[in-house]
């Protein structure tokens, strides 16, 4: 065979086996290597802002794949599984749905459906000053003051009357408050039945002033409330009994006497000024003029 066909040929065989060497390597290395299998899962959104304490419809939700090593605890797979609950708490566009943030199914639709077992939804009429400058909103926590009188001029008392109630609602909004809404007339608190019969008893006497807490202090604070004469930590003075006028002193000069008559305060009108029955006489002697 001529030389310059086995030469080439030989270098053609020598390349092949290289490459398969190579490949054989390669194949032998990776043998063992772990597979790795990306997880996926399907999780319900919301298409749009839901508000609170309202139903969500199919058309409020869409199904999403995620990746993931497992489920997340708490999704919701299909937008069947959620059709037809009532949110708790708002939900904005394209947030995950959690049964968190879902009534129970037999809870019914609106503000019923936020209110937890045990407690009540009270109204109170509110204005710039005792709602607080009309910057509360849903979520809030607050106290309620009263003024109360005891009976007798010194039993003006003021006293907290509920602790740690939570504002469900502003106005009809169960959500945050339009900035252009004004200032809302109407405040909603979730209380018990006893702080909802103590709430209407002081609105009927009075007008109860909120008070804002922080959002992380729930600390109950006992206090027996704040009397007008503690203000300045005195005592009012006594009220005056049977109080008439007040004594009067007159000097009289006769006959280069100088004379104090001092009128008590019992004299009465007919008595003459030199026949004083009880008055102090004090006399000293001036020189004639």
């Amino acid at each position: 065979m001529n030389n310059k066909v086995i030469i080439p040929l030989l270098v053609a065989i020598t390349l092949g086996l290289g490459a398969t060497a190579t490949v054989y390597s390669l194949l032998k290395k990776n043998a063992h290597a772990p597979v790795v299998v990306v997880h996926t899962e399907k999780m319900v959104e919301a298409r749009k802002a839901i508000a609170p304490g309202a139903p969500i419809s199919a058309d409020d939700l869409t199904s999403v794949t995620v990746d993931g090593p497992k489920k997340t605890q708490g999704t919701f797979a299909t937008p069947e599984e959620v059709a037809g609950r009532v949110a708790m708490m708002p939900i904005n566009e394209g947030q995950p749905i959690l049964s968190t943030m879902l009534a129970d199914p037999n809870a019914g639709a609106g503000l019923q459906a936020l209110l937890p077992d045990g407690t009540r939804a009270i109204t109170l009429q509110v204005d710039e000053v005792s709602g607080v400058g009309g910057l509360l909103m849903p979520g809030c926590s607050v106290d309620l003051l009263t003024s109360l009188h005891e009976g007798g001029a010194d039993s003006l008392l003021t006293k907290t009357l509920v602790q740690d109630v939570k504002v469900i609602a502003v106005g009809q909004t169960l959500g945050i408050p339009s900035a252009d809404g004004g200032i809302a007339r109407s405040v909603t608190l979730i209380v018990t039945p006893t702080q909802a019969e103590k709430i209407e008893l002081a609105s009927n006497v009075g007008r109860p002033r909120l008070i804002l807490r922080s959002g992380t202090d729930h600390k109950v604070i006992e206090s027996s409330g704040v009397r007008l004469s503690e203000l300045d930590n005195t005592k009012l003075p006594a009220i005056a009994q049977n109080v008439g006028p007040a004594a009067r002193s007159v000097v009289v000069i006769r006959g280069g006497t100088e004379s104090i008559v001092t009128f008590p305060s019992e004299l009465s009108a007919n008595k003459s000024a030199s026949n004083v029955a009880g008055g102090k006489l004090e006399t000293n002697p001036v020189a004639p003029r």
